[in-house]
């Protein structure tokens, strides 16, 4: 018998095979160079747009955080001689069957120059540059007048909500847009007219001087001074909801209040007139004017006055204010201080900008701390709530003198005041309320605690721990059975309880947890020991209240293993089931804290793609493509051989728990396997049933899929991101596993064709 696989006959099929693998190559490699010049055609295409709609020398300026989220390009143009020119805007606006880039010009007028397409993803008649030559020369006014055109898939609405939104971003109805002069608005009264209707508002003539109103709220048009008879403001706000603008004068007495608003113009029809949504507003200032009652049938109209007027009385007292007059003066507030030490004190301001309200006052003791004077309004009662709260350098309240405080509850003012003794930012919130007066007291206490939570952050106070830091580390390596070297390591949105955090490396994590007594005067502390995927080593309870049922050592032991989705399972103390309960809420948070964190979620994910994926030599992180579905967490291309590996989270209102899934897609757009990290637990199916099911189909088969019976909407939301996921596998790759999938078919064919030639010769 003759051979047939020799060098001469394989030859022909070698070289066809590398000849469909270098094309191949090719394929992939020229796919992303393009892909890169064509996104610098398209960036260049829109650069030498600015210069077709309005010709000049561009500056490029920051977009105003209040333009619509179309906008993504604004520069000012300046003529020849360093003259404002315009504007040119940039808009990225949804069609309707993609994206549309616009560029769009502005004469120094506010008027449009000429509006050009710079990129679109559908189709357009030919009658589409008829539209934007309508929209060419045109003021803002005049911009929902402009005729659609017939014949054009993209559609004129969205072209002409691209130049609407252009004209809000230069500001042309919120006092320009080259940073001139204010005056140039048009409004809907004169200057006169104002002056007159104030003059109006009160008995007798009163002199008005316009103020300078630099930064003001884009809703504040105008303020006058009115001497002794306080300040006019003129308030337009446009009609978000409702084509009427609503417009007002609003009387302001010296001290901030408000005396009158005069509302200009209101929508009709409304449950509530104008006269009485008005009223609302008297003898409000800055610290209460959001109080004030929305109109049933108008809340998003009303709403937006109220917060406008709120906006303008907050600039008024910041910019012509005089200081707030207080129940007691500086003097007075600093004798307070001296008697609650019984001695002599060295007292200095402390700077409270950007406060809570309710803080008016504080004192930098030095070693006794600070003072806090809190003046609280009475909302339910005439008398406002006032007292003076020294915390030490701790940031630990040490004593509260409440210096006013309504007569005749059942509980006097010292008895409510000592209950704040000892409690900080963390745990002020638990101050038992006075009973028959739980407005007037749960007001003050969410007063001292937001002044608490303040000063803690604005002056750095540190809490001091039961623990030192060389003690929590020489506990963990105690825990460990050997040195370790620990680094300090940030968790975002760390719980009250979570004080500190060392990674270990590959020796996983050390967390140092606080929990307050709640019911016992001993708060229990606790090093927790993590590995790096996070399950519990060990716990160290280093306090525990003596005398329960279960001593601290048969209560750690029950934690080992747990990870963040099985720690509420830990069985509680029976005769302690609230501080059992509240030190296993705060564990359970503190993992989910670090799990979920950046650098830990990451080390956990590779490890359990190394179980999903064991033949990969490693994992290459990909950026999310921008058309993913928002269920896409993170992507990966495995190292060594084709896929991609998909981490996945949804959620549903029907249950607490997120699905959580790692899904490795093959070369062949397949679901290779999947790891569900999460599930709901109690439904029909076992999570790795579901999972099975899926396995070995692309993304048409997933479709098919039988959902889970007691559980369709979460089985279905996690099968809706699987397909999502196979859907936007990067298509830069795809050229080069199709040719490769083409050089292996040529190449066998290419060796069936030899032996067919060879045993037909023979």
């Amino acid at each position: 018998m003759k051979k047939i696989f020799t060098k001469k006959n394989l030859m022909p099929a070698i070289v066809l095979g590398v000849i469909c693998l270098i094309s191949a190559a090719l394929m992939g490699g020229i796919n992303m160079i393009t892909a890169d010049k064509i996104a610098s055609n398209e960036e260049q295409k829109v650069y030498d747009s600015l210069r077709e709609v309005l010709d000049g020398t561009f500056e490029t300026l920051d977009v105003p955080a209040s333009a619509p989220t179309t906008i993504t390009g604004l520069f000012k143009v300046s003529d020849e001689n360093g003259e404002f020119k315009g504007n040119v805007v940039t808009v990225e606006q949804k069609g309707y069957a993609g994206k549309i880039l616009l560029t769009i010009g502005f004469d120094a007028d506010g008027n449009t120059t000429k509006v050009v397409i710079t990129a679109q993803s559908e189709s357009h008649g030919k009658d589409i540059n008829l539209l934007l030559d309508r929209l060419s020369g045109i003021s803002s006014d005049e911009v929902s007048d402009v005729e659609a055109v017939t014949g054009a898939t993209i559609s004129s609405g969205y072209i002409k909500s691209a130049v609407a939104d252009a004209f809000k971003a230069i500001g042309k109805n919120d006092g320009g847009n080259d940073g001139g002069d204010e005056n140039a608005e048009e409004l809907p009264k004169t200057e006169e007219e104002i002056q007159n209707i104030a003059k109006a508002m009160v008995s007798g003539e009163i002199a008005l001087t316009k103020c300078d109103i630099d930064s003001a709220p884009s809703a504040l048009k105008r303020i006058y001074d009115a001497g002794d008879d306080g300040y006019f403001l003129y308030v337009v706000v446009p009609g978000a909801y409702v084509p009427v603008a609503t417009e007002a004068v609003i009387h302001v007495a010296n001290d901030g209040k408000i005396i009158k608003t005069n509302l200009l113009s209101w929508i009709v029809g409304h449950d509530v007139g104008a006269g009485d949504f008005a009223d609302g507003f008297n003898g409000k200032d800055k610290d209460n004017a959001g109080s004030v009652e929305l109109v049933s049938g108008a809340t998003g109209t009303s709403s937006d006055f109220r917060d406008a007027v709120e906006n303008s009385l907050v600039y008024l007292a910041d910019n012509f204010g005089s200081e707030e007059e207080l129940p007691k003066t500086d003097t007075e507030i600093q004798n307070i201080i001296k008697g609650m030490i019984n001695g002599d004190v060295t007292l200095s301001d402390a700077d409270i900008k950007n406060s809570p309200t309710a803080l008016k006052r504080a004192y930098d003791a030095a070693d006794n701390g600070y003072f806090l004077y809190i003046v609280v309004p009475g909302a339910y009662v005439p008398v406002a709530t006032e007292a003076v709260v020294n915390i030490d350098n701790s940031g630990k309240i040490v004593k509260v003198n409440l210096l006013s405080w309504i007569v005749g509850h059942d509980v006097g003012a010292g008895d409510f005041a000592d209950k704040f003794a000892g409690k900080d930012k963390e745990n002020v919130g638990n101050v038992e309320l006075v009973s028959g007066a739980t407005g007037t007291s749960s007001d003050f206490r969410d007063a001292v605690s937001a002044s608490l939570a303040y000063f803690v952050e604005a002056y750095n106070l540190k809490e001091t721990l039961p623990t030192s830091e060389d003690e929590i580390k020489s506990i963990a390596s105690e825990m460990a059975g050997k040195e370790l070297s620990l680094s300090e390591f940030s968790v975002s949105s760390a719980p009250k309880t979570l004080k500190k955090v060392y990674s270990a490396g590959a020796d996983g994590y050390f967390l140092y947890i606080v929990v307050p007594g709640e019911y016992v005067p001993v708060a229990t502390e606790a090093v927790v020991y993590l590995n790096e995927s996070c399950e519990i080593v060990k716990v160290n309870l280093l306090s525990w209240i003596v005398g329960h049922g279960v001593e601290p050592g048969d209560f750690a032991y029950g934690f080992v293993g747990k990870d963040k989705n099985s720690v509420g399972e830990v069985e509680l103390v029976t005769t302690a089931t609230g501080t059992s309960s509240d030190f296993r809420t705060a564990v359970e948070a503190a993992i989910i804290s670090v799990a979920d964190g950046d650098a830990a979620k990451e080390t956990l994910l590779i490890k359990r793609m190394e179980k999903l994926v064991p033949n990969a030599k490693g994992f290459e992180k990909l950026s999310v493509p921008s058309n993913a579905a928002s269920t896409l967490k993170a992507f990966y291309k495995v190292v060594g051989f084709d896929g991609y590996v998909a981490y996945v989270i949804t959620s549903t209102k029907y249950v607490d728990v997120e699905t959580e899934a790692l899904v490795y897609i093959n070369s062949k757009f397949e679901v290779g396997n999947i790891d569900l990290m999460t599930w709901t637990v109690g439904h029909g199916i076992e999570p790795g049933d579901f999972a099975a099911s899926m396995i070995g189909k692309n993304a048409k088969a997933l479709a098919g899929v039988e959902l889970v019976t007691a559980a369709t909407v979460t089985s279905g939301n996690l099968r809706d991101a699987v397909v999502d996921a196979i859907n936007v596998i990067p298509k830069n790759y795809v050229p080069t596993i199709i040719g490769a999938a083409i050089a292996a078919l040529s190449l066998v064919s290419a060796v069936v064709l030899v032996i067919f030639k060879r045993r037909k010769n023979g």
